[in-house]
């Protein structure tokens, strides 16, 4: 994640596609964005811890 903190050190909007893809709006006058990366599955969420319950 520190990788991409370099394009938003004074904080603002990622946003996130349905295929983990991350995009963040830069300029002032005209707006465009730029592509940061896709969040690897295992960054994304931890495994949940299950147990043979059932």
């Amino acid at each position: 994640m520190r990788r991409w903190s370099k394009y938003k050190r004074a904080g603002g909007g990622i946003y996130i596609n349905e295929a983990r893809e991350l995009f963040t709006p830069i300029g002032t006058d005209v707006v465009s964005f730029t592509y940061l990366g896709r969040v690897p599955i295992d960054s994304w969420f931890p495994q949940p811890d299950v147990g043979d319950e059932y």
